[in-house]
């Protein structure tokens, strides 16, 4: 049996979209895709509240109270949001994002855009595929590619198997977290 190396965070959608039509997050003036990410929607409205941890339609990343306070130390940003006491917005620092090896996945692209230079729409996060077939650091991290399309380009959350391990113990609803073990490319 192959080890595993870490896992990526997956979680239920919680009905609910960060950048709609009244979001103030910067968009691309050529594809009009969300640029910055850490802007968020001051009155966003979060649908579905019982889960410890979800994703918006936009593929934002909103936890509870709970997750945040027993998660704090492991490198994730969480910021407030104003109109959903209780709940975050979290986002993992890209200053040291794992590579993913989207050649050996056989992730697919869509269009580029010259303006933001980024490809608008990325196929191919799971299962995860690496670079360097290392053990995962011990806390969150985050894909150097962003998958998805749209608004919801957004990178893989990553977690050290430590830490995986850990956040199963603790049950939080909503949460999925799908192992990564080397594997050989796709043909």
């Amino acid at each position: 049996m192959k080890s595993v190396l870490g896992y990526v965070l997956f979680a239920q959608d919680n009905g609910s979209h960060m950048y709609g039509r009244d979001s103030t997050a910067p968009r691309c003036s050529e594809c009009g895709f969300v640029v910055d990410r850490t802007v968020l929607d001051p009155s966003f409205r979060l649908r579905r509240r019982t889960m410890d941890v979800s994703f918006t339609y936009d593929h934002c990343c909103i936890v509870s109270e709970r997750f945040r306070s027993e998660t704090v130390e492991l490198g994730a940003r969480f910021s407030p949001l104003s109109d959903e006491p209780g709940f975050f917005a979290m986002d993992v620092d890209d200053t040291d994002p794992i590579q993913f090896d989207s050649d050996a996945r056989r992730s697919t692209f869509g269009a580029w855009c010259r303006a933001c230079e980024r490809f608008t729409q990325v196929g191919g996060l799971a299962p995860v595929f690496l670079v360097d077939w290392k053990q995962l650091p011990e806390r969150f991290s985050r894909t150097d590619l962003s998958f998805g399309s749209g608004d919801e380009l957004s990178p893989g959350i990553l977690v050290g198997p430590g830490v995986g391990a850990r956040l199963r113990r603790l049950k939080f609803k909503g949460l999925e977290l799908d192992p990564i073990v080397q594997r050989a490319p796709l043909v």
